[in-house]
């Protein structure tokens, strides 16, 4: 545990530390393996603070909008895959990208979704 909130619960605060370990160096998680380097961050919540003018409420409810949604694409996108349902696949990819830049998720992971959404197409005219 990095960080605790005490009740009443204030937001702001809440969002403020939510935010804050968002954005942690990946440095700090150096020990686990990934396919990050160490001096790349995997978020960049710019785009996030300008589209909305860095409101917290706003950055919160997108950010955690994307951390319940992610997931489950993510999972149906595995189940596809094994099923070779590659129509779905790229659907499913095609649903997941945008979200990338709006919460600032490196590009190099938009570019490896954009290879998966490319072999699904290949793969879809192929049958």
């Amino acid at each position: 545990m990095d960080y605790y909130v005490t009740k009443p619960v204030d937001e702001k605060l809440l969002s403020s530390k939510i935010v804050e370990l968002v954005v942690r160096p990946i440095n700090e998680y150096k020990n686990k393996k990934s396919i990050i380097t160490q001096n790349m961050k995997a978020i960049d919540l710019s785009n996030l603070r300008r589209i909305t003018e860095s409101d917290a409420e706003s950055m919160l409810e997108i950010s955690s909008l994307y951390l319940e949604q992610t997931p489950r694409i993510i999972k149906a996108m595995k189940e596809i895959l094994m099923n070779k349902d590659w129509k779905s696949l790229e659907k499913a990819v095609h649903k997941i990208v945008p979200s990338f830049s709006i919460v600032g998720i490196h590009p190099d992971y938009e570019r490896m979704a954009r290879k998966v959404n490319k072999l699904a197409g290949s793969q879809k005219k192929r049958k």
